[in-house]
C-alpha cells in the first residue's frame, strides 16, 4: 500500500473498538491500541481521586507493570504525579 492511500491505520483502529463493548472492556481495548501505536510495552491510566488525594490506578496493559515501578496510587500533592 502506497503511504497516504487508503484508510489511516488510526481510523482502522477506532473502528476496531465495537460499540457492543462495555465501558471497561472499551477502556482496555483502547490501551491496547496506544501499545501498538506507541510501540510500548506497558500502558497505564491513572484517574485522579481527589477525596483521597490521589491518582489512582484505573486500568493497564502490556507487561507487569511491578517490572516498571508503577504503583497503585501517586499522591497528587507529588512534584510529577
Amino acid at each position: 500500500m502506497e503511504r497516504g492511500s487508503g484508510t489511516p491505520r488510526a481510523e482502522l483502529a477506532l473502528k476496531t473498538l465495537a460499540a457492543d463493548l462495555t465501558p471497561d472492556d472499551r477502556l482496555r481495548r483502547t490501551l491496547e491500541q496506544s501499545l501498538v501505536f506507541a510501540h510500548a510495552t506497558a500502558a497505564a491510566l491513572y484517574t485522579p481521586d481527589e477525596t483521597a488525594g490521589h491518582l489512582a490506578l484505573t486500568e493497564s496493559v502490556g507487561v507487569p507493570r511491578t517490572l516498571y515501578g508503577l504503583r497503585d496510587t501517586y499522591p497528587l500533592t507529588a512534584p510529577s504525579p
